[in-house]
């Protein structure tokens, strides 16, 4: 039978672990700089809503208050989907970075699970765009 062994009980070598480290702190850098765009756009959003909100009416010209409902859902959900995969991925890099330095496996294995997470949303996302593209090259 196999046997169950912890990563921290096969030795980890101290270039890999300098590796895993440097890979925890870039997954985080790139995280908080998305947390930090997705706030800067919602900003933008808001200050900026008098201004869009005149376009849609010139453009649409009736159809107004559904148009821009739809755009304002379809934004927020989109912020809100980018923000939750962002906080995976930073809280499994933020886990990752503490259990090599302490050699916590149970901690170790959640940040796994965390950017297990991130990697599922980045999927999903990326089949959805490619049905989308898909289904516009059809149309």
């Amino acid at each position: 039978m196999e046997e169950n062994t912890s990563l921290f009980e096969q030795h980890l070598d101290e270039p890999s672990a300098i590796e895993m480290t440097e890979t925890a702190r870039w997954a985080r850098m790139f995280g908080l700089v998305m947390i930090t765009l997705m706030g800067i756009s919602v900003l933008f959003f808001v200050f900026a809503w008098g201004k869009l909100q005149a376009l849609f009416v010139t453009l649409s010209e009736g159809e107004q208050s559904q148009s821009m409902i739809i755009i304002l859902v379809a934004l927020l959900f989109c912020v809100a989907l980018v923000s939750t995969m962002c906080f995976f991925l930073v809280r499994g890099a933020n886990r990752i970075k503490t259990s090599l330095q302490t050699r916590d496996q149970q901690q170790f294995n959640s940040g796994l699970v965390d950017i297990k997470t991130y990697f599922i949303f980045y999927g999903v996302i990326a089949i959805l765009g490619l049905l989308v593209t898909l289904v516009s090259f059809i149309n």
